[in-house]
């Protein structure tokens, strides 16, 4: 303040000097004029506590010293509009009023009319006021300077733009604006733009929309730069027919939903947080939404509530987006039951498509049924890092039919079709009966003939079923899956992690309610029940995959299964269980790799079958060694213990094994030995060598050969 006091006084000594050639003084907040007067028009100036006091002929005028770094004089009057609020008046400034534009102030609230031909006439908005309004209309674009104008009105908006132009409000470096209404108003939103409405500068810009929205716009709202922060709206924070940030930092407490676009949102940069608590509502929203970059949280804790909702379509590009979702599921009366509405992460009522940036969601426990990423139509991931966990419960409620269903959260839920083509994606879920990946037509898992490192995808269930209805071997649960489709699934690469820790029946690994084409990829499945099933058919042509079924079977066609190549250790528990199962329909043997251990093992149908397989019996929990006729390895493998029981055959072991070099001929088993070195593939060994046990000769010359011992 002392500092001020100097400058100014060395400045009113030299203006005395020479009055004629300056004779405006400005008053300066950084690069921006917050304040000019002719100096004949001044009376005095006190600068005292935290106020400097200007004393015009109009009356006294007040500024915040901590508003002030400079204070300089002019003979020239800057082509700017002033409009400076001090309690319940304002102070105008007005260089065009014999140029088409029009302001008056009753009492604080300040009416703008301007038919100015250029674009772009600026008007700086300073000071105080808790009964005051700005009340705009223009012809042209205008630009708006906010340099710390606190503005509050209780029967109406705080500023109002009215007509088609744009407008650009310039938020001053180092100031910070307030725009507030009541709940009395009049308007729908604190600060209402019927034009386009771009918010720029480096400054900050607090809105409160006490009666409904907190930024109402009819067009467009553009976020370039600067600190917007909606900290109250009753309904939506911002409420606009598109919304575009390309800059920035936005933050939204709201009552209603935190962006509501009715046509497009995009963002391209900046960053965005919204937190949105009521009931049913979304965290953003619009016909489309595009991410490209920025940095995105949001959270919405209300029942049946979106974190990010389309009516079209939803695509991230880029950028860093994490939802947390903790409302949870309500069931809506529908027909003669109800029909469930979830609380979702993204939800889109047409595609949701994923090539880049990262997407993280969290649906915790208290979102019962609750989705991660739930499309109408198709999800599709090209690309990007995706990280999903959901740890809400399943239920059962009676459905519109009449009939008792069942729900549970799921990570990833397409209407229709989900393909994961590249990318790191991560889902888990740890409800009850609660599912990684479900798609009601197709899931396509990696593109043909692509390097396998191209795409991760890890997925882990751990919640148990629960009894939805019938009785005895009629009863129906409703079962956690890890990756399930109720029509064709296809995994062409990748590597595919799939681990279930359930205790019980009911927590497979990978199913298709249809048809399975496994082309390539590096499958790898640990699971009490089936790791991979499928109702009608199993084809498997290439990959390397590991499966190990704890409780069930490793592979389980219920209907024809057929192994064309690759690379498949496939281990069933004991019992009735086995490595593969195809309940004694056809099973093709065309070519592969194949070893399949457990209590049982459905027989290669010969008369279809180009590769030899043999059927061993043998007592678990050991290693053994094939050997054809010129003493080379044809199979090195540990031979697991059998889980969940003994086999038909007396406690014994059951292993199915195929290999383009198993030809016609005399081999040697050795068994009861010791494996040392080599490289270890759930059991599969190469490079290793062999030594101890006893041996045993056999010789093929058909395409099933079977040896007990």
């Amino acid at each position: 303040m002392n500092r001020i006091k100097i400058i100014l006084s060395v400045a009113l000594i030299a203006f005395g000097i020479n009055t004629n050639a300056q004779d405006i003084m400005r008053v300066h907040n950084s690069n921006n004029l917050i304040y000019q007067q002719d100096v004949n028009n001044i009376d005095s100036l006190k600068l005292a506590n935290s106020k400097s006091s200007f004393y015009p002929n109009t009356g006294m005028f007040e500024l915040p010293i901590a508003g002030i770094d400079s204070i300089t004089f002019s003979a020239v009057v800057d082509s700017e509009i002033y409009i400076i609020y001090n309690g319940q008046q304002a102070t105008i400034i007005n260089p065009f009023a014999s140029a088409g534009v029009t302001i008056t102030d009753s009492s604080g609230h300040v009416t703008a009319t301007s038919v100015y031909p250029d674009p772009d006439l600026k008007y700086n908005i300073l000071g105080t006021t808790t009964n005051g309004s700005l009340n705009l209309t223009s012809t042209e674009s205008v630009r708006l300077i906010m340099s710390q104008a606190t503005i509050t009105n209780p029967n109406g908006a705080a500023i109002a733009l009215n007509g088609s132009t744009e407008c650009e409000m310039f938020l001053s470096s180092g100031t910070v604006n307030t725009l507030s209404d009541s709940s009395t108003s009049t308007s729908n939103g604190a600060l209402y733009a019927s034009g386009n409405l771009t918010i720029t500068g480096s400054g900050s810009l607090n809105v409160n929309g006490y009666k409904k929205h907190g930024i109402l716009t009819d067009v467009t709202l553009n976020i370039e730069s600067g600190i917007v922060n909606v900290a109250q709206a009753a309904s939506d924070g911002i409420h606009a027919d598109d919304y575009n940030q390309t800059g920035g930092t936005v933050t939204i407490i709201a009552g209603g939903d935190g962006i509501d676009a009715s046509n497009t949102l995009i963002i391209s940069s900046g960053d965005l947080t919204v937190s949105a608590a009521s009931a049913d509502v979304k965290g953003v929203k619009a016909t489309t939404i595009l991410i490209s970059d920025g940095t995105i949280q949001i959270t919405v804790s209300g029942d049946q509530s979106k974190a990010v909702k389309s009516s079209a379509n939803t695509t991230i590009d880029g950028g860093s987006l994490s939802i947390i979702a903790s409302g949870t599921v309500v069931l809506e009366a529908s027909g003669s039951g109800y029909d469930p509405s979830y609380c979702t992460g993204i939800k889109s009522d047409v595609d949701v498509i994923i090539n880049g940036g990262s997407v993280q969601i969290q649906c915790p426990s208290s979102n019962n049924g609750g989705k991660g990423i739930s499309a109408d139509q198709d999800i599709i991931v090209n690309g990007g890092a995706i990280t999903i966990t959901t740890e809400g419960n399943g239920a059962t409620y009676t459905n519109e039919l009449g009939v008792i269903d069942s729900y549970s959260a799921t990570c990833l839920s397409a209407d229709r079709n989900i393909d994961l083509l590249a990318g790191n994606i991560s889902c888990s879920s740890s409800g009850t009966a609660g599912k990684g990946v479900s798609a009601d037509t197709t899931i396509t898992i990696g593109n043909l003939n692509a390097n396998d490192s191209l795409l991760t995808l890890y997925v882990t269930t751990s919640g148990n079923r629960f009894y939805v209805s019938g009785s005895g071997q009629n009863a129906d649960y409703a079962n956690p899956k890890a990756i399930k489709s109720d029509g064709d699934l296809t995994i062409n690469s990748g590597i595919i992690n799939v681990n279930c820790t359930q205790t019980t029946d009911g927590g497979e690994g990978i199913e298709s309610k249809a048809n399975m084409y496994i082309k390539g990829g590096q499958i790898t499945a640990n699971t009490y029940d089936d790791c991979i099933n499928a109702t009608s058919h199993i084809e498997v042509t290439g990959g390397t995959h590991s499966l190990t079924a704890r409780g069930n079977d490793g592979m389980d066609s219920n209907g024809t299964l057929t192994i064309a190549g690759g690379m498949i250790i496939s281990k069933g528990a004991g019992g009735p269980e086995e490595g593969f199962d195809c309940d004694n329909n056809v099973f093709k043997i065309l070519g592969g790799i194949i070893v399949g251990t457990g209590g049982n093992s459905s027989n290669p149908t010969t008369s279809v079958s180009t590769q030899n397989s043999l059927k061993l019996s043998i007592n678990p929990n050991q290693n053994i060694c094939i050997k054809n006729s010129s003493n080379q390895v044809v199979l090195m493998y540990a031979l697991p213990a059998l889980s969940g029981g003994g086999s038909p055959g007396g406690g014994k072991l059951i292993m199915l094994f195929s290999d383009p070099a198993f030809v016609n001929g005399t081999y040697t088993i050795q068994y009861g030995g010791t494996i040392s070195g080599g490289t270890n593939f759930n059991g599969y060994y190469t490079g290793a060598t062999y030594s101890g046990g006893s041996s045993q000769s056999f010789t093929v010359y058909t395409k099933l050969t079977t040896l007990n011992l």
